[in-house]
């Protein structure tokens, strides 16, 4: 008759690696949530919100600092689920943006109602990221003049 002892180590193993493969399937999943950027309201002097549409232009300017928190809080909230790098292309039809100046740089995001589209650092060429379909609808009414300020 055989004595069979017990070994913690044969389960042992097979869970922490379970575990361990769980968590990598975590973080790869769920990696591309995170915001494109990050932006402090204190580093942000001024924000420019611009409404190109059929030659016309409309801009508007904003240095209140109420104003410029709701707006970084919205584009800092912005998590992504899908990232493409698009050949270059003329644009048509009506296009929004913001000129975002932090300390001595100067920032162009262009927007819609789910995306943003960014420059690459080494001006090669755009970034388009896509998420919630509405996230930047207050964006778009406030270009639009449908309303005056962002709330919270």
């Amino acid at each position: 008759m055989s004595k069979r002892f017990y070994r913690p180590e044969k389960r042992l193993l097979p869970l922490l690696l379970a575990l361990f493969l769980g968590l990598c399937h975590f973080v790869a999943v769920n990696a591309h949530y995170a915001p494109p950027y990050h932006f402090s309201p204190a580093m942000v002097k001024e924000i420019s919100v611009y409404k190109y549409s059929h030659n016309y232009l409309y801009t508007k300017d904003i240095s209140d600092r109420e104003q410029i928190r709701r707006i970084v809080k919205l584009l800092n909230s912005f998590k992504y689920t899908e990232k493409e790098e698009p050949l270059p292309m003329a644009g048509c039809g009506t296009s929004y943006s913001l000129r975002i100046k932090a300390g001595c740089r100067e920032i162009w995001i262009y927007f819609s109602g789910g995306r943003i589209t960014v420059e690459k650092r080494d001006k090669s060429g755009t970034v388009i990221f896509h998420g919630p379909p509405h996230h930047f609808l207050p964006l778009l009414d406030l270009a639009d003049g449908k309303i005056e300020s962002l709330t919270d």
